[in-house]
């Protein structure tokens, strides 16, 4: 008897492990991307908060340059403990190891449709294909729920992922501008 609904389930395995891999090497290094943009913008801004207090010789701006300052020392120290990239480029090589056993599955489904003979040699080639693969799955991380979000429903991916993510990074990048509104407005002084 011909396993092809066997073959057929981890083609259609690895296919999904190919493109879910695939999804969260690029959300990794997405978050990366703007995870550096916000340390160098952070950075910015607490460089230009101290040439300001050092211009207008006050210590009006002496804490916020302080809190910005300790802001981006824990930016930093946390983008650099996530490794992002690192686990991105892990992935993508993870997905070229699965695209050699999704082309061997591939290659020996065909061979079977060819030859219609399944022995116990290809019995053996099968469960070499197949450990390959497993053993493969598990030398890098796996996907995240918001790449098999991405992949099976997007409404979902769009709604609880990104529309948070989106209004995460809009507050960080405002934040500062904010707190400085709030540091020259009046309302600050009724706390005083």
């Amino acid at each position: 008897m011909f396993p092809y609904n066997l073959i057929d389930k981890y083609i259609k395995e690895i296919d999904t492990t190919l493109k879910l891999r695939t999804l969260a090497a690029e959300r990794l290094q997405r978050n990366d991307f703007w995870l550096q943009i916000c340390n160098i913008y952070y950075s910015c801004f607490t460089a230009i908060l101290a040439l300001l207090s050092i211009k207008e010789g006050s210590s009006f701006l002496t804490v916020p340059s302080a809190i910005f300052t300790v802001t981006v020392a824990i930016l930093v120290t946390f983008s650099n403990s996530l490794k992002y990239a690192h686990r991105a480029s892990d992935l993508r090589a993870n997905c070229d190891d699965l695209k050699i056993s999704y082309m061997e599955l591939t290659s020996f489904k065909f061979e079977l449709i060819n030859t219609r003979i399944f022995d116990d040699s290809c019995n053996q080639n099968l469960n070499i294909i197949i450990n390959d693969y497993l053993q493969k799955l598990n030398d890098s991380e796996y996907h995240g729920i918001s790449d098999v979000w991405k992949l099976k429903n997007p409404i979902k991916y769009a709604l609880f992922y990104c529309f948070p993510l989106i209004i995460f990074w809009i507050f960080l990048f405002i934040l500062p501008i904010l707190f400085i509104i709030w540091r020259y407005s009046d309302f600050y002084f009724l706390f005083y």
